[in-house]
C-alpha cells in the first residue's frame, strides 16, 4: 500500500456513491501501478481512504462490474 495514495474522501461533503467512485478509481490506479497483488481487507481500505465499510464495498462492487476479478473474504485478485 502506498501512503501517497492514501486520500481521505470522507471529509468532503459528497454522496456515498461519489465517495465509492473515488475509492474505486484510487484502488484501480493502485492495482495498475502494482501496489496491490492482493487487496487488503475492507477494514484496512476504510482506514486508508477514511470512508465507511459500505463505501469501500460499493467501490469494490464498481470494480467488479468494470473488470474481471474474483473476490473473497479480505482479498481479491485482479
Amino acid at each position: 500500500m502506498s501512503s501517497s495514495a492514501a486520500v481521505p474522501f470522507a471529509g468532503a461533503r459528497r454522496l456515498r456513491s461519489d465517495r465509492a467512485r473515488l475509492v474505486a478509481d484510487a484502488v484501480r490506479r493502485q492495482i495498475l501501478r502494482g501496489d496491490y497483488q492482493v487487496l487488503p481487507d475492507e477494514r484496512l481500505l476504510c482506514e486508508e481512504f477514511g470512508v465507511s465499510r459500505n463505501t469501500v464495498r460499493e467501490g469494490l462492487d464498481l470494480l467488479r462490474c468494470e473488470a474481471s476479478w474474483s473476490g473473497g473474504r479480505g482479498w481479491a485478485r485482479w
